[in-house]
């Protein structure tokens, strides 16, 4: 996969695509609408659904990227990170590559949602329509926040002083759960788990930290944001879903001045995950798309002033003027993360760092770095006692009734 530095914040963004390379810049077929495609707790190959569908693969220019500390991507661990910040990334990358105007195919966490909705907000230009599906854009209360913080951190440090196969695969199933909903097929939960394993794992775990914070941490985007988007919006939701809860739902009457098409999957009343849809989900789009006016804008020529302009805009909309004394080439610059969150952040960063590297050997890769089984191939029914939560309940629970039920043998190999 190739990557693009992006000036002055030490990141390299690995991304993927089906157009070539020229000179430093894509190569896009002029005859095809460009596609940015978001993916945010996983990596890119977790977009194959799209990638691999001749629906958009025949039919668009096609990019995704690997967002701070997912798949191959490499970023210095920064306690300002939110959404604001990887909206900066995408859209200094996409202007490095020389990419033009595009549409953006949000389907995932709560995650892309943000990252569509950020980039929409402050860099129009760029944007030519919004693809959501099932889109929710706020975080839980404070409390079950703070709840989950404490346990993530305690997860976190376990993995730091060691790395353990049951306890990836614990995270691993309640990542594909959060992501896909509570129908997840198997095959999909061994893929999370993997790509758990192979990107952090070892002196890597930080890593994870760096990525969850960012989510447990993200304000709420206020309804009253909503009004300034005014791009054309695909909004797919279904009729029963475990993926966003009713009240953090965006709703196409939240968005007063974008023009809404609403496309409704029709689905059996149980859980259940995008997946049997993808094929259905990507025909919309691609008939969505193909309807939108064909003009295409010219790229941006110089990124310092598309990044000024648009932490001009985050400045009018925050009411923060501070923010202007901000250099605009650094994406941390976007940040809008509270001072006592960066400095909790650093502090158990650091914690991190300095535990890893005492860290004793564990048991998750083989030594050609290939894990050393499937989620698949040990009985899991324990598990999903064990760890099934409601709703209303944090995304992580406690790494210590892992360890505490190992102790007493009653987990099954």
């Amino acid at each position: 996969m190739p990557y693009v530095d992006l000036p002055e914040t030490g990141v390299a963004l690995w991304y993927r695509t089906n157009m070539e390379m020229y000179n430093g810049k894509l190569r896009w077929d002029a005859q095809r609408p460009i596609i940015l495609l978001l993916q945010g707790t996983l990596s890119t190959p977790f977009l194959s659904r799209q990638f691999d569908d001749p629906t958009l693969d025949n039919t668009f220019n096609l990019v995704a990227f690997d967002v701070r500390s997912t798949g191959e991507t490499k970023n210095p661990l920064d306690a300002r990170r939110d959404t604001w910040v990887d909206a900066a990334d995408l859209a200094h990358a996409a202007i490095l590559l020389g990419l033009p105007s595009f549409h953006v195919f949000a389907a995932g966490s709560q995650l892309v949602h943000l990252y569509a909705l950020r980039l929409a907000l402050l860099w129009p230009n760029l944007l030519k329509s919004i693809a959501f599906i099932d889109a929710g854009a706020r975080p839980e209360d404070s409390s079950v926040v703070a709840m989950t913080d404490d346990d993530m951190t305690e997860a976190m440090r376990e993995l730091a002083i060691c790395d353990d196969l049951e306890t990836f695969e614990w995270l691993g199933h309640e990542t594909a759960t959060w992501v896909f909903g509570s129908g997840v097929p198997e095959d999909m939960i061994d893929r999370v788990v993997e790509d758990l394993e192979l990107h952090y794992s070892g002196m890597q775990s930080p890593r994870f930290y760096d990525l969850v914070m960012g989510l447990l941490h993200e304000p709420s985007l206020d309804t009253y944001l909503l009004r300034h988007l005014i791009r054309p919006i695909l909004y797919i939701r279904s009729e029963f879903t475990t993926e966003v809860r009713s009240d953090v739902v965006i709703r196409p009457t939240d968005l007063l001045n974008a023009q809404v098409h609403t496309e409704i999957l029709r689905s059996p009343p149980q859980p259940h995950t995008r997946e049997p849809w993808c094929h259905h989900i990507n025909s919309c789009f691609k008939e969505f798309v193909m309807d939108q006016p064909d003009k295409l804008s010219l790229p941006e020529t110089i990124p310092c002033d598309s990044m000024r302009m648009a932490l001009q805009r985050l400045s009018e909309l925050t009411g923060r003027s501070d923010l202007l004394e901000r250099n605009p080439l650094m994406s941390s610059s976007f940040s809008l993360v509270h001072e006592d969150v960066i400095q909790k952040r650093r502090q158990i960063a650091a914690e991190l760092v300095s535990l890893c590297k005492t860290k004793s050997p564990g048991t998750i890769v083989d030594n050609n770095g290939i894990p050393i089984r499937k989620y698949s191939e040990r009985h899991m029914s324990y598990y999903s006692r064990l760890y099934a939560a409601p709703s209303t309940a944090p995304f992580f629970l406690s790494v210590s009734e892992v360890v505490e039920s190992h102790e007493e043998g009653s987990i099954p190999e």
